[in-house]
């Protein structure tokens, strides 16, 4: 059994569960957007844009990860890959504009999930940020 092949899988189950339980349901839950009285469940749609693996074809890969998460109030770019110009060039090809982007999640401080997002930046400076707080404390005070 190549167990290559289970790879995208483990990351895209991970990341499912990461943005659920992070960022998705405190969003729902807040502001009565998801109704567990209704059984209402919003609509989200996961697009990579920046992969080591090539997912769709004509676009570019290099190492890190980075993906849309669409949902039926806001847009996030969960991670923003290794690199601006392979980030920007696969979002244009996806047709998805920089300013369509509400929110930017960072899952951890690793350059290949957010060398992108200078370049980004340059593009939508006027994105919310989420992220732990931990980041931003030196590690030998934690």
């Amino acid at each position: 059994m190549n167990c290559r092949k289970f790879i995208p899988l483990m990351v895209w189950s991970f990341l499912g569960v990461t943005i659920y339980f992070v960022c998705i349901t405190p969003a729902f839950a807040s502001d009565g957007f998801f109704r567990q009285e209704t059984g209402e469940i919003p609509d989200v749609t996961l697009m990579s844009v920046f992969d080591n693996y090539q997912v769709v074809a004509g676009l570019k890969t290099a190492w890190g990860f980075g993906t849309v998460v669409k949902t039926p109030k806001e847009i996030l770019l969960f991670d923003t890959g290794g690199d601006a110009e392979t980030l920007l060039f696969n979002m244009k090809k996806m047709n998805i504009d920089p300013i369509s982007i509400d929110k930017v999640v960072i899952s951890h401080i690793h350059a290949d999930h957010l060398g992108g997002l200078k370049g980004f930046l340059e593009k939508n400076s006027d994105v919310q940020f989420l992220f732990r707080l931990l980041f931003l404390i030196p590690s030998e005070k934690r």
